[in-house]
């Protein structure tokens, strides 16, 4: 069965350089890559630059990667590398994430249970503390 090339899937990995870290360049990413209806993750790296991937229709990438080149506002973008290219049968992210370095991501690792098991701690306290207030006022 044959593609129409506007609807191949395609993946792309990418290295921006140049003033392209605490310009809110991550962010830009990930906007762009929301509107255009791209998925992947991005990443500040210890040298300065910004790396990730990026996975989508044909089309849409080209224009994110058009938009890689750009940044946004206050960056200055030096250069723009991708590598490993392909086609893809189907997408291997459902949206598109901010990552944290890998160290930061091991250390933040909280299990879901865990979570939420913080989340009724935290919920319980403030109900009584709720309480504690209703029950002063009179």
């Amino acid at each position: 069965m044959h593609i129409p090339k506007a609807m191949a899937l395609r993946t792309v990995d990418y290295r921006v350089k140049g003033k392209v870290q605490g310009v809110f360049f991550r962010v830009f990413a990930r906007s762009t890559a929301q509107g255009l209806g791209v998925v992947g993750w991005v990443k500040n790296e210890p040298t300065g630059d910004v790396i990730g991937t990026a996975q989508g229709r044909e089309e849409a990438l080209e224009k994110f990667k058009e938009a890689l080149k750009q940044g946004p506002k206050h960056a200055v973008v030096t250069g723009v590398e991708f590598s490993n290219e392909a086609p893809l049968e189907r997408l291997q992210f459902q949206e598109f994430e901010k990552a944290l370095a890998k160290q930061q991501a091991e250390a933040k690792v909280i299990s879901s249970s865990q979570e939420e098991q913080n989340e009724i701690a935290l919920a319980e306290a403030a109900q009584a503390a709720l309480k504690g207030r209703s029950g002063q006022s009179s």
